[in-house]
């Protein structure tokens, strides 16, 4: 039977001994002072990363993931999960493209509007005006190039105009 301290504290005692690939469990069940064994702290693990992993995102982690990037942009999504418990760097990395609205745009096919936008202004502006990645703009420019290559082609020409009238 496990206590409650023990589950409580046994994601901060596997953190410690994380490697790349592997997790060092005698050095976890020494540190649980030998009360459970090798196999009973991989399967306690196993069933703790499953319920978590369910884990809805609450409005207190949806706060402290926006809070973390703004802090820092440049911190790792495996760093930045070690103060989200219970959430793994892919969940945080989704959570936070689906919260700017990136991973939603991702799948879904280009609008008429979108692309009226993207022939207007090109993709360095469009992608701020229409909300997707300055890749995914250009990405689609480069399909349209291909694609139609005069309408393209009359966009380069007003953007060139453009650019030399400011």
């Amino acid at each position: 039977m496990w206590l409650e301290e023990d589950i409580s504290s046994l994601s901060e005692i596997v953190a410690r001994y994380k490697k790349p690939g592997s997790i060092d469990w005698a050095k976890v069940v020494l540190e649980l002072h030998g009360r459970y064994t090798l196999v009973q702290c991989k399967n306690k693990w196993k069933k703790l990363r499953e319920m978590q992993r369910g884990a809805p995102w609450s409005k207190e982690d949806r706060e402290l993931l926006a809070y973390l990037r703004h802090e820092d942009p440049r911190l790792s999504w495996e760093a930045l999960r070690l103060h989200l418990r219970g959430k793994t760097a892919h969940q945080c990395e989704m959570e936070w493209k689906r919260m700017q609205g990136v991973a939603d745009k991702k799948r879904m096919r280009w609008t008429e509007e979108e692309v009226t936008a993207l022939n207007r202004l090109g993709p360095l502006k469009c992608s701020a005006e229409i909300g997707r990645s300055l890749d995914s703009c250009r990405r689609q420019y480069l399909r349209m190039k291909k694609t139609s290559p005069q309408r393209v082609n009359d966009i380069d020409d007003r953007m060139e105009e453009e650019e030399m009238s400011t």
